[in-house]
This record gives structure tokens, C-alpha cells and sequence, in this order.
């Protein structure tokens, strides 16, 4: 008598180990086995492998391809045709080296299609890491390329998409035509996990000019840290300024788009690379702009035209522009140890507010300055501004301790004037964000009690340009109302002084101190876990705390993997009577301590992808 065991009878929870085991291609053999297995599979979905997909269409065909990292190397990257054929679907699959052909006659060959992409969609459970899909417009008829009819196809592809798809995808790829088709498909992605865009031409095409004005209001374009477009694109600079990195193509390149550019690389924090491909015939407009560029030998840049900028508020890095003989313009962020010895940096002021010596000399600068600040203040009752900034500058150069004391006196004279305004006005300043680049205590207390406390949300505290990182004071400012109304605070170019108290209320913190001890990293970690609204904190401080000193306050290491990488260490604590929320704890390289609030879903989902 035969005692062996038989597959197809086990029990539901064995069988559902095994398919959790299983790469996906395995999974649909099996399913093809017997009744039994094609039952438990299309009632239980068990979760598919797959992390990279790509669709392809045009009148009369569709491909798909997808990568399996689970499969053995020969059979992990899975294609399949399906074409139309006079009898019928045409359908060919190509696994490794050995490819298949099968006619299923009197079958349309987009129904075939479907029927597959949807039992495919059923068992994703996972985000994809990449996601690409392809509108073929012109396709290769007997060696000559062809305009095909894809409007039918493609309305009947995306009506079907929109009852079923909202996927979770990390890098979206759309091959396109028209600016409605990456309409249609991007709403459709989850921007929960979304991350890089990439929009480029089809098979065959030239870059066309896209109108991206309604795409650019979608959530995922919003929420995206990456884009990447090959057609060229006739929206405003300011759309791309919360992305990470940036490359776009224009069709020809205005000295207002680099003045744009510049302002938000030199303004905001977000873009820390920024390419514009451009017509060759632009290249002079570049030189206009951005004056002589730098005459000596950079590595890897022998062939470009360089040019360098100290970026407001930041000591540690500086902006590079280098435009190459590829008709590309490139603005990214370098660390300042990078810049050659003998550089002359450039004034981005003259370039991002350029004005004529004639008429410099013709205007009285301050009197239509103190005029314009007037009548903006007087007419500012109802709309909340999104930031202020209040930026003490000093020269670039060295100056004497005279020309110190007189431009400190300057600032002092402007803060005066500017208190004075404040004061005149019937109500408090409506800001959201306030952004100081000051030395003294003094200079905040000048504009901030003048702040509506109700509306402000962050307060930023910077050194003024030239100045290294020493001690602030800050005894009277937080007294203020404003101070204890805020929700966010940003002051990591000073050692704060005053006790750490001072700084728990905020619900996003970045400070530096200069001596950090088991007491303050214990005094953070209990207010995380009495204060459920607190998501983050961070304390830069300096380098003598050793490593060993957090392994002894937390103990065991996280050693697996979840989010940005580029950490030392990392621990997670759970919070009493809170079942979905943990404590992140994480040191870096480069003397950071940073606390986090995450769901503890997303862990186990880190673990899972």
C-alpha cells in the first residue's frame, strides 16, 4: 500500500504555506494542475512576487513583461505577446530563452490581454518597485514605421484600468504621446508609496511640448520626490520645486527659467539636482545670466562652464551650475569642501533680480522699498502668508571690525523700521512659517511678538551668512506666545542654550547642542511616549558621544532594513497602550540623533518588500 503524501490533499493551511513560498510563474503552473489547486488559488490570491511590470500597446497588439526576483535567474523575466491575428489571438510567451506560441481562435486579442493583467492584478499584494506603461503610437509594419489608430484600444485599456487599478507603485514610467494620457493613468497610482515619475516619448516619436498645467495639480505629482521628462514642457519652474531631483526638457531655454531655477535652488531646501536640456542655440542666454564662469580645471567638468553660489542660511554646502556641451544646464548642491581654493563666488542677487546701473542710480532703493512694505502690510488683513523671511546679510568677503559694527548698526536701523510697521498695523501678521537668519536674540524679539500666534505653524532660526556655528540665546523669546504656539521648530546652526524643556511642546524639532547626555536622550524618548501628537525630533550634536553610549541607553539593534538607509544605528520602542504606533531611533554618521513616530504596520511591510 502506498502511504506517500499527496499534494493536491492537503490541508488548506499547508497548501497555503507552500504558495507562500512560491515565485508567481510557479503559482500559475500549479494552478493549471488540478480542479482543487485552481480553486484554492483563485478563492485564497496568494500574494505574488512580482516587483517590476511593463505594458506595451498599440492597435494590434499588447505586451506584457514582468520581473520576478523570486524565479531562478533563467525564468525570472516573463514576456507575453498578445496580437491580432485573422483567426483569432495570437498569443506568445517568452520565458529565458524559450519562447512559445499558442492561437486562440475567435479570441479578441485585448480580452486575452485583460483576462491575464487581471489575474495578475489580483495576486500584487506588494508595492512595485517599477511600473511602466507605453502608448505605441507608430508601429514597425514590414520595416517601415507606421501612424496606428490607438485612440479605440487605449480609451477601452484605461475605462478598464479605472474600475480595478489603484496600485502601489514606487517608479512610474509613462511612454506618451499627449499630456491626456499621463491625465488618465496618474490619478490611478496610490500616492501613499509613489516616488519617481518618468514621462517620455513612444516608440518611434519625437519630443513633442506637453501641457502638464492639471497634471501638475495632481495629488501623486504633489507628493512625487522624482521627475523625469523627455518632452518638452511649457509649465513654471515653481511646479518642480518640491522634488528631489529634477530633469526636464525645454524647447528652448529663457533667462527667466534659469532666474526661476536659481531662486528655488537658493530658496528652498527640497531640489538637490536640477537638469535642464535645452536647444543648442541657447547657450549664449546661459553666459547672460550667469556672467564669466570659473576659469579653472574641475575634475570630471574639464568641458563644462562652471559657475559657483553660496546658498542663504547654509555653511555646509553650496550651489554648482555647469553647463555642458550636450546642450544641458545642471544645478545641484556640493559640499563646500568640494569648491576649488580659488573660486570667486558669484552674486545671485544681480541674477535673480537683475537691475541696470541706470536705474540704480535713477531710484531711491530704500524709500520704494519702506513704500512697497507699507502698502503690503496695510492690505494684508485676510490672506495668511505662507513664509517670511527675515534675512541679515553680511558680505561674502572679510571686512574689518569697523564695517562690522556699521552694518550691524544697518540692521538694527532696518529691524526698527520694520517693528515700527508692525506695530502700526491693527491686527497681528497672519504667517504660517517665519524664517530668522540673525545673530541675536534681540533681532527675533523684533519681529515675533508681532506674529499671530493662531496661524503660525513653524519658526526657523539660521545664522546670518559668514557666521559659524557658536551659542544663542533665546531666555526672552520663550516668553512669547508665538514661541509656544508654534508646532515646528529649525535652529540646528546654533547650540541652543536653554534647557530642553523649552523644546519638547514642538511636534517637529530639529536643535543642536553641544553637549548631549543619556538625561537628555532619556527626557525625548519620554515625551514621545506621553505626547502621541510629537512625530519628530532631532539633536545634532557634536561628535565625542560614541556609538557604544546609545547601544548601552537602547540596547538591542534593529538590523534589518525599513526607509532611508544612510543611518549608523537604528532601534524601535514600542509605546505603552498604543498597538500602531512605535518610537523610531536612529543615529548617523554624521552626528545625528533623530526620533520618529511611524506606523508599525510599515515595518513589517518594509520587511515584506
Amino acid at each position: 500500500m502506498n502511504h506517500g503524501i499527496v499534494l493536491s490533499e492537503m490541508p488548506d493551511i499547508v497548501l497555503q504555506t507552500v504558495m507562500n513560498n512560491l515565485d508567481f510563474r510557479s503559482i500559475m503552473i500549479l494552478r493549471k494542475v488540478c480542479r482543487r489547486f485552481q480553486c484554492f488559488i483563485d478563492e485564497t490570491a496568494p500574494p505574488s512576487s512580482i516587483s517590476e511590470m511593463t505594458l506595451a500597446m498599440n492597435s494590434r497588439r499588447f505586451r506584457i513583461e514582468f520581473y520576478d526576483p523570486c524565479a531562478i535567474a533563467e525564468q525570472n523575466m516573463i514576456k507575453i505577446k498578445y496580437k491580432h491575428s485573422k483567426k483569432g489571438c495570437l498569443i506568445a510567451k517568452k520565458v529565458g530563452n524559450k519562447t512559445k506560441e499558442r492561437l486562440l481562435q475567435n479570441q479578441n486579442f485585448f480580452d486575452c490581454f485583460w483576462k491575464d493583467f487581471q489575474f495578475i492584478l489580483k495576486h500584487q499584494k506588494s508595492a512595485l518597485r517599477h511600473f511602466s506603461i507605453s502608448f505605441e503610437h507608430l508601429q514597425y509594419e514590414l520595416g517601415t514605421l507606421e501612424e496606428n489608430n490607438l485612440a479605440e484600444i487605449s480609451l477601452k485599456f484605461i475605462q478598464n484600468l479605472e474600475e480595478c487599478f489603484n496600485s502601489r507603485i514606487r517608479y512610474l514610467e509613462l511612454k506618451v504621446s499627449e499630456a491626456s494620457e499621463i491625465q488618465s493613468i496618474l490619478p490611478l497610482i496610490s500616492p501613499n508609496f509613489l516616488e519617481i515619475i518618468t514621462i517620455t516619448k513612444g516608440k518611434g516619436e519625437t519630443n513633442k511640448v506637453l501641457e502638464l498645467d492639471e497634471v501638475a495639480e495632481l495629488q501623486q505629482w504633489k507628493v512625487a520626490t522624482g521627475i523625469e521628462i523627455s518632452h518638452h514642457v511649457t509649465l513654471p519652474m515653481k511646479h518642480f520645486a518640491h522634488f528631489s531631483k529634477v530633469e526636464i526638457s525645454l524647447e528652448t531655454v529663457s533667462q527667466e527659467n534659469l532666474r526661476s531655477v536659481m531662486k528655488i535652488l537658493l530658496g528652498t531646501p527640497a531640489p538637490e539636482l536640477f537638469l535642464l536640456n535645452h536647444n543648442i542655440n541657447d547657450v549664449d542666454k546661459i553666459e547672460e545670466v550667469f556672467g564669466n564662469p570659473y576659469a579653472g580645471d574641475i575634475e570630471d567638468h574639464e568641458n563644462d562652464k562652471c559657475w559657483f553660489f553660496q546658498i542663504p542660511g547654509n555653511n555646509d554646502e553650496v550651489l554648482f551650475v555647469y553647463s555642458t556641451i550636450f546642450s544641458r544646464v545642471s544645478f545641484k548642491r556640493v559640499s563646500v569642501i568640494e569648491v576649488p581654493f580659488d573660486v570667486v563666488f558669484q552674486n545671485f542677487h544681480n541674477i535673480v533680480n537683475p537691475l541696470s546701473v541706470e536705474l540704480n542710480e535713477k531710484i531711491n532703493l530704500a524709500e520704494n522699498f519702506w513704500n512697497d512694505i507699507e502698502v503690503i502690510l496695510r492690505h494684508q488683513t485676510k490672506v495668511v502668508l505662507t513664509s517670511l523671511v527675515i534675512f541679515l546679510e553680511l558680505p561674502e568677503t572679510s571686512i574689518s571690525k569697523l564695517e562690522r559694527t556699521i552694518l550691524e548698526k544697518n540692521h538694527s536701523s532696518f529691524l526698527a523700521k520694520f517693528q515700527n510697521l508692525l506695530k502700526s498695523q491693527r491686527q497681528l501678521l497672519r504667517v504660517k512659517h517665519i524664517h530668522f537668519l540673525v545673530r541675536y536674540q534681540e533681532e527675533i524679539m523684533s519681529v515675533l511678538p508681532y506674529i499671530h500666534p493662531k496661524f503660525l505653524e513653524k519658526i526657523t532660526i539660521y545664522p546670518k551668512r559668514g557666521e559659524s556655528t557658536s551659542e544663542f540665546i533665546l531666555s526672552e523669546v520663550l516668553k512669547l506666545e508665538q514661541w509656544k504656539a508654534a508646532k515646528e521648530l529649525d535652529t540646528i546652526s546654533f547650540f541652543m542654550m536653554e534647557p530642553l524643556e523649552n523644546y519638547l511642546h514642538f511636534l517637529r524639532t530639529r536643535i543642536h547642542i553641544e553637549n548631549l547626555t543619556p538625561e537628555i536622550i532619556q527626557q525625548v524618548k519620554k515625551k514621545f511616549l506621553e505626547n502621541p501628537a510629537m512625530q519628530n525630533f532631532e539633536l545634532h550634536h557634536e561628535p565625542c558621544y560614541k556609538s557604544r553610549e546609545f547601544k548601552e541607553i537602547f540596547e538591542k539593534i534593529f538590523d534589518g532594513e525599513y526607509g532611508d538607509q544612510s543611518y549608523e544605528h537604528r532601534w524601535f520602542c514600542r509605546i505603552p497602550g498604543n498597538n500602531e504606533d512605535v518610537i523610531s531611533i536612529r543615529t548617523t554618521y554624521f552626528s545625528w540623533i533623530i526620533f520618529t513616530r511611524i506606523k508599525l504596520a510599515e515595518i513589517y511591510e518594509a520587511d515584506q518588500d
